[in-house]
């Protein structure tokens, strides 16, 4: 019998939705841009949206981050696999304390590109959660639940919902 092995998936960033909600800033989505618009080359004053923010953030406050795998890459990559494990994998560039990263994924219907602080999704089943250490270079999370979920028994893709622990501590 032939042995196919898979091999490892890494995506990028343009590979799905990542953007940052914030109470400061309550209507406003922030991340995302649309880097083969700009040449690849994001502006100096749109810098903020290159990051997600997590937590009690010192210029944003209350904020929390949303990722979605993008529908095209699901079905153009991984469409009839067999799912053995997934991860998001974020570079941090700042924190202010050790802290716990909880990531559920968002039930029912929701339109993550139209995500705001003031309606940030309420139907969510948090599914892991991994140390974030203040001064770290970067962290991993685990989504193996939602991405088995929209690959192996046909989810909704709304995504994931990122969250600090502690509200007290941020990360971006």
């Amino acid at each position: 019998y032939p042995i196919t092995i898979d091999p490892d998936y890494v995506g990028y960033s343009h590979h799905g939705v990542d953007i940052s909600v914030c109470l400061n800033q309550p209507s406003r989505t922030i991340g995302n841009p649309d880097m083969a618009s700009l040449n690849w080359n994001l502006p100096t004053d749109r810098y903020d949206e290159a990051y997600m923010y997590l937590g009690n953030h010192p210029t944003y406050g209350d904020s929390y981050s949303l990722y979605q795998w993008l529908p095209s890459q699901v079905e153009s990559v991984l469409k009839g696999k067999y799912i053995k494990e997934a991860s998001i994998v974020m570079n941090q560039q700042s924190s202010n304390q050790d802290n716990q990263l909880i990531a559920c994924k968002i039930n029912g219907n929701y339109e993550i590109r139209s995500a705001t602080y003031l309606n940030l999704p309420q139907d969510i089943t948090c599914i892991s959660t991994t140390e974030l250490k203040a001064g770290g270079y970067h962290y991993e999370v685990d989504v193996t639940e939602y991405v088995k979920g929209i690959v192996e028994k046909g989810e909704k893709n709304n995504g994931v919902l990122l969250s600090l622990a502690d509200p007290n501590g941020y990360s971006v």
